[in-house]
């Protein structure tokens, strides 16, 4: 399986998607926060997704989940 190397626009559709809450998860940052800084942080994430891809590594503070 070929995963091809995510692009900035889009990570920015996928927050840009990402539903209205003020709610946030064991990050304690909200979709609030995200949809609002996404010009920011969009590089930032494309280049955590890329790097994460190349070196089959995913940080074990992002397999965190609160279930509800």
């Amino acid at each position: 399986m070929f995963l091809f190397p995510a692009n900035e626009q889009e990570i920015l559709e996928i927050i840009q998607n990402l539903e209205y809450k003020s709610s946030s998860g064991d990050d304690y940052i909200s979709n609030l926060t995200i949809k609002s800084a996404s010009t920011i942080i969009a590089p930032y994430l494309t280049g955590l997704k890329n790097k994460s891809k190349n070196q089959g590594v995913f940080p074990d503070q992002l397999k965190n989940a609160k279930v509800m």
